[in-house]
């Protein structure tokens, strides 16, 4: 290798001979000047001299320029292109000068390279054992790409240095399908998806590919079981609301039939056979009533024995051909529920029609529901494919104006069932159970339906506090001080009016008051907050009645309960039913690690109550604890003499 020079002494050198060179030619003409008698044609001599001068400055000059560009630029120039080179490289390999202060700062350069080389390799290896995707570019002409940026998006190429319009063509194949709900996330192949996360600018691009096939499976199982009844695989309500609402987004020229079911033998079933038989007596229903997908059909389990579809169609006729093939079906369908023991599907059926009922999903499923219970209590139904039997707009009117006789009247009044403490046989306090005096309505189940229908739910809602403090109010005497427990409506909220009505007259009484929430919708997040709210206005406790151990629904309804009401059907045969028991035991568990009391409801015999008792119920109802009563009285001595022994 040739000897190293230094610039700074070449730029030294250089301006020491400039220097020289000008302080001779000043010398020299100052001699000049200074004898002028002794320099014969002064002028000329002067001349010659100063153009020797700028000649010896223009050699110099371009020595130094010439200098300047063997030693200075070109280098320059060469180390810039090799930088370039290594830009996208693995390596940093620039040739060595003859300038001393260049080769210090390629040596300075290499270092650099190698330690971001290390820096790269360990950024190459989290890259690798985090399976990340990695592609970047500075100047959106070159961009880099890791190599499992290709593995996790399934591509060919290898990693390295692509033009931008050919990275562009990978990353069109990539987001060709993208998840329709979460965000920047798309299908690649058959059954792998992967998550894209891009920051940049004008020039600067960084992007991350991950594959987020485990985390998209995992929403998609949880959506799955948050809309859909794990035992019949169908809707639940909250998710079949929600996709139903999406049909009457654009209906014109199409005809819609809402129909409801209420299995009328589950209960037999469970309570014969078991509930495993019960189960798959569902599962044969829900079975049944699935050939409606088929025909696009939205099919859902409202709740424990009741079923929705939603059926859209051109036609009356073609829908009413629909819903008899699905009569048929369900009629022709046998269960096993026992060792040679079959029973029929069995289920009363009510319809809505879009758009001669109702032209929203709420006013159909009043009419529907309303429907339901016509038919279960063998009453005309509210249908227009029945139009020759029965004028739907005078029955509707007929029950109206019963409806409000009821609520306006005195056709209401309750009867008292009495909850007795588990541990002492003591009354607890009662129910105060809704009586009707109607020939049309006999029932508050077909009283709620006509309010469902009637969007009057507040009216009963209202009539009933009314009424049952002004009852509590006359039987004082009687109560001794014990709780009262009324049904309420979770989503309906009592007027200002009847708040004020309870409140003055009632004040030193309220903390005697239990609300039993019916109709616990989670969608309607705001009014059972608000509900929550005026119970804790009122001083009232709150428990949530029919309760059967869904405890998911119960938590995203997010309510404070001081008192479950574990619902009859897991009551039923508790002494022998395995499963019931386990549901008991989970039921007691969850009400005890939240101080929450629990109240047996449906308790018919003596093998019952004990196995209630000894499990760690707190309070008992039903009829072998007190029937209900017109005035509110005690329990027989027997019976808490019974308790008690329990105990013992």
């Amino acid at each position: 290798m040739e000897k190293e020079i230094s610039i700074s002494k070449l730029i030294k050198f250089s301006s020491f001979l400039l220097v020289i060179l000008q302080i001779i030619l000043f010398s020299t003409i100052i001699l000049i000047v200074n004898y002028p008698e002794e320099v014969p044609n002064l002028e000329r001599k002067v001349t010659i001299i100063a153009i020797i001068s700028i000649g010896l400055t223009v050699f110099f000059g371009n020595m130094f320029v010439f200098l300047s560009i063997k030693y200075i630029s070109k280098p320059l120039k060469v180390i810039n292109r090799d930088l370039e080179k290594a830009i996208y490289g693995n390596t940093v390999d620039i040739p060595k000068t003859r300038i001393k202060e260049f080769n210090t700062l390629i040596n300075s350069v290499e270092k650099l390279a190698q330690s971001a080389l290390r820096y790269s390799s360990t950024l190459s290896l989290a890259i690798d054992r985090f399976s990340i995707g990695l592609f970047f570019t500075t100047d959106r002409k070159n961009v880099f790409c890791t190599q499992s940026f290709f593995d996790i998006c399934e591509l060919d190429e290898m990693e390295g240095n692509y033009r931008y319009h050919e990275f562009q063509g990978f990353l069109r194949k990539i987001t060709a399908r993208p998840h329709p709900d979460i965000a920047s996330t798309y299908q690649i192949g058959e059954n792998k998806w992967v998550h894209v996360m891009t920051n940049e600018d004008k020039l600067f691009l960084l992007g991350i590919v991950n594959d987020s096939t485990e985390q998209v499976l995992h929403i998609e199982r949880l959506e799955k079981e948050r809309d859909f009844d794990h035992l019949t695989g169908l809707y639940v309500r909250p998710a079949f609301i929600k996709e139903a609402e999406k049909f009457f987004v654009n209906p014109e020229g199409k005809v819609m039939a809402l129909i409801m079911w209420d299995i009328d033998k589950l209960k037999m079933v469970n309570d014969t056979y078991g509930h495993e038989f019960g189960d798959k007596y569902l599962v044969n229903f829900s079975e049944a009533i699935k050939i409606l997908e088929k025909y696009g059909a939205l099919v859902s389990r409202r709740s424990g024995d009741e079923f929705w579809a939603l059926v859209p169609g051109e036609s009356h006729m073609e829908l009413i051909n629909i819903i008899n093939e699905v009569r048929t079906k369900i009629h022709e369908t046998f269960v096993e529920v026992g060792e040679g023991t079959y029973e029929r599907l069995k289920a009363s059926m009510g319809i809505a029609w879009y758009p001669d009922d109702g032209k929203d999903l709420e006013t159909l499923i009043n009419v529907a529901d309303f429907s339901l219970y016509e038919m279960k209590f063998n009453l005309p139904e509210i249908n227009p494919a029945r139009h020759e039997e029965v004028d739907p707009v005078v029955y509707k009117l007929l029950y109206n104006q019963e409806f409000q006789k009821i609520i306006e009247g005195d056709c209401l009044t309750f009867a008292y069932q009495p909850i007795v403490d588990a541990r002492t046989g003591e009354v607890f306090g009662y129910e105060m159970l809704m009586r009707i005096f109607s020939e049309i309505i006999v029932t508050p189940r077909k009283l709620i339906a006509i309010g469902k229908l009637y969007s009057k739910l507040h009216l009963i809602e209202d009539t009933t506090f009314n009424r049952a403090f002004e009852e509590y109010d006359s039987h004082l005497a009687d109560f001794k001080g014990r709780k009262v427990f009324i049904n309420s409506f979770a989503g309906v909220l009592l007027t200002e009016k009847t708040l004020k009505k309870i409140s003055k007259p009632f004040n030193n009484k309220l903390d005697m008051l239990v609300v039993e929430l019916i109709d616990i919708n989670t969608s309607e997040e705001d009014s059972l907050r608000q509900k929550q709210e005026q119970m804790q206005d009122l001083e009232a406790k709150i428990a949530v009645d029919n309760f059967d151990g869904d405890f998911d629904h119960l938590e995203h309804a997010d309510l404070h309960v001081d008192f479950l009401k574990i619902d009859m059907s897991v009551v039923s045969n508790i002494n022998k039913d395995f499963q019931h028991q386990k549901i008991l035991g989970e039921i007691l568990d969850y009400a005890k690690a939240r101080d929450i009391k629990t109240v047996a409801v449906g308790v018919k015999n003596f093998d019952e109550m004990k196995y209630l008792v000894e499990a760690g119920v707190d309070y008992l109802q039903g009829f072998y604890i007190g029937h209900p009563k017109v005035r509110p009285g005690e329990i027989s001595p027997d019976l808490v003499k019974k308790i008690r022994n329990l105990h013992k």
